[in-house]
């Protein structure tokens, strides 16, 4: 008997099958293989249909695809099973294969949803590399949100461990695993490299929403098929008519900088307050028997001495570096949306605003009331430009904290005790100071504790507001933290009002507040004149300029009238051509922005609002524009 056992024991090993579990499998070969297409086709449609956002209801993905004749669940089912069978033949084991798979496919499409919910972007490809930042806003994060999780994990991790140990199968012969895993790799790979890298297939599928919206092409197209798209483009592409402009481009960056006037170098501040919006503007609510939180700025905004307007920034509800990235260098960072933010394509000293000034004598310092390496600042703000960059060593967090974070108040001491120190110490040197407040950063779930409500809905949008209790009461903590917002407003003004050397101040907003899109929807109503506002009216924020006595007479008046809807990369040239400074790139932008005031990734505004399809051919400056900062980002 014990030599029967052995004899059947060597036959498996000569079998190749490894297995020396004597007792009969659960499932046989033919049937593993019918459940790995099964499986395949229900985690593919458990992604599409169930975790996708909002996709029966607004994009109909259902209809979609059978619009598609297939095409879109073809697309996003491919993927599914071949990383099935390439997971099957590698551990032989029908459990465990499908365990991982869901997990490869279901966690990030889970992260998907929360992205589009509480950011309005979808997950790309290279937003997987931002575990840094991640744990910069880690802690605030609700608790809750990392339990419920864990538990979750565990829950799945506990029932593959059951599932492996006694769901059996017949397994496959060793030269039958290593030629199916190879050929599952190289059929995914031709895929990869001829199918899901084609952009004309892609955006020849029919979609609903706005072809230049990401996230409605995600939940039209599907979640896995848009995913492994952008990880083809994950990277910073040249445009395809770079070389027609490369001369110009070489010709026209070499001329050097001038200003008008050597006298006027006032000493500039620009403030990038965190989530400020305009929100509290909107028709919807009022604030009648409660402190508007914008009171102070509209009082500025009416000074003859303030231009404002609103700007059009890259993201909705985060995404500061990107607006960052825009500003100071001038370069639209939705051309590049291949890398996980704008700043890691800074990675040597970088042409731009804070260089310019750095030529006309300016000392740059930066303050930041958080961590030095969130977004690589501590290395990006010194390849712009800056001589010192302060981060949140340089504040008293541990008795300032307001809300979560450093507190507006202390954020503002500290950049006029860092102002006052430069015009003290360096009294002929003009400085360039650029500073981040973040007090009133989401989310916004009880973050100033138990806040009542603060402002009223106006009676005439009862009935078409949809705002839950729990939109409001976020609302409302949001509103009770731009109370402090504008009182810092006011103090930097009343401080450089009082001051004998000229000052200007630059104000704006990186991005709106994190909110479900419910309360975008309700109080930033669509503009039916304007053709081009749905894909803006989510992304634009308020920006003032003022400036002080001392500096009024240094300001040219090419922009008596406020400014309204322009990208936000434009804003550092009108202040340089303000204060008459001319640097090339500066110039052509400021040029460009009279017949393309919005530029996005691959539509733009025209100067009516009219939404209009890029086209080098018919738009060469916004090819030549493209062109030129893709020569400062990779140094051609």
């Amino acid at each position: 008997m014990l030599g029967y056992w052995h004899n059947r024991y060597m036959a498996s090993i000569l079998r190749g099958d490894g297995n020396q579990d004597v007792r009969r499998p659960l499932l046989n070969l033919p049937v593993a293989f019918l459940l790995l297409f099964l499986g395949s086709l229900c985690l593919t449609a458990f992604v599409l249909v169930v975790i996708q956002p909002n996709s029966l209801t607004n994009t109909a993905i259902v209809a979609l695809i059978l619009e598609s004749n297939g095409l879109i669940f073809l697309y996003n089912w491919l993927p599914v099973v071949l990383v099935l069978f390439a997971l099957f033949f590698l551990t032989a084991r029908l459990s465990l294969s499908c365990g991982l798979a869901g997990l490869i496919f279901i966690l990030p499409a889970v992260v998907n949803r929360f992205m589009i919910e509480m950011r309005h972007a979808p997950l790309r490809p290279l937003d997987l590399l931002l575990g840094m930042e991640f744990m910069g806003i880690a802690r605030s994060i609700n608790i809750i949100i990392y339990v419920a999780v864990a538990l979750a994990l565990l829950l799945y991790v506990t029932l593959l461990v059951l599932a492996v140990k006694f769901i059996t199968n017949g397994k496959p012969r060793v030269h039958t695993r290593i030629t199916g895993f190879f050929t599952t790799i190289i059929a995914a790979f031709v895929l990869f490299v001829f199918v899901y890298g084609d952009t004309a297939r892609y955006e020849a599928l029919p979609m609903s929403g706005s072809p230049f919206n990401a996230v409605h092409q995600y939940q039209s197209k599907g979640f896995i098929y848009s995913f492994v798209h952008a990880l083809h483009h994950s990277s910073i592409e040249q445009p395809p008519y770079f070389d027609q402009f490369i001369t110009q481009i070489q010709a026209q960056d070499s001329l050097p900088t001038t200003i008008e006037n050597s006298a006027n170098t006032p000493h500039i501040v620009m403030i990038l307050s965190e989530a400020f919006s305009d929100m509290p503007l909107s028709p919807v609510i009022n604030f009648d028997g409660f402190p508007h939180p914008m009171q102070n700025f509209l009082e500025i905004q009416q000074e003859t001495a303030t231009i404002t307007g609103s700007i059009i920034v890259p993201n909705i509800g985060g995404g500061t570096a990107d607006t960052e990235f825009d500003i100071l260098t001038g370069i639209n960072s939705r051309r590049f949306r291949g890398v996980p933010y704008a700043f890691t394509m800074v990675t040597r000293p970088f042409a731009g605003f804070t260089a310019t000034l750095n030529y006309l004598g300016y000392r740059a310092v930066a303050m930041h009331p958080g961590a030095a390496w969130f977004y690589n600042r501590q290395n990006v703000y010194l390849y712009l430009g800056f001589e010192q960059f302060l981060a949140e060593s340089a504040f008293d967090g541990a008795n300032n904290m307001r809300g979560g974070y450093i507190s507006e108040e202390h954020t503002i001491d500290r950049f006029l005790e860092e102002i006052r120190f430069h015009i003290d110490t360096f009294p002929t040197t003009p400085l360039f100071f650029k500073g981040i407040t973040i007090q009133n950063h989401g989310p916004y779930d009880n973050k100033y504790g138990d806040i009542p409500l603060n402002f009223n809905l106006n009676p005439d949008f009862h009935e078409t507001t949809n705002l839950s209790a729990n939109d409001q009461s976020l609302l409302a903590q949001y509103f009770h933290g731009m109370l402090d917002v504008d009182a810092g407003l006011r103090r930097l003004v009343d401080y450089f009002s009082a001051e004998q050397q000229p000052i200007i101040l630059v104000y704006y907003g990186d991005h709106l507040p994190s909110f479900p899109l419910a309360i975008y929807e309700s109080l930033i109503l669509p503009d039916a004149a304007s053709e081009g506002d749905e894909l803006i009216r989510h992304n634009r924020t308020p920006f003032l300029i003022w400036a002080n006595a001392a500096a009024q007479p240094m300001l040219n008046d090419i922009y008596l009238d406020n400014v309204q809807n322009i990208s936000a990369f434009y804003l550092g040239a009108i202040l340089l051509e303000m204060l008459g400074i001319s640097e090339p790139f500066a110039d052509f932008a400021n040029t460009l922005k009279l017949d393309y005031p919005v530029i996005l990734e691959r539509a733009f505004l025209d100067n009516n609002a009219n939404v209009q399809v890029f086209n080098p051919a018919y738009n060469p400056q916004i090819g030549l524009f493209n062109s030129w900062g893709y020569f400062r980002i990779s140094g051609r």
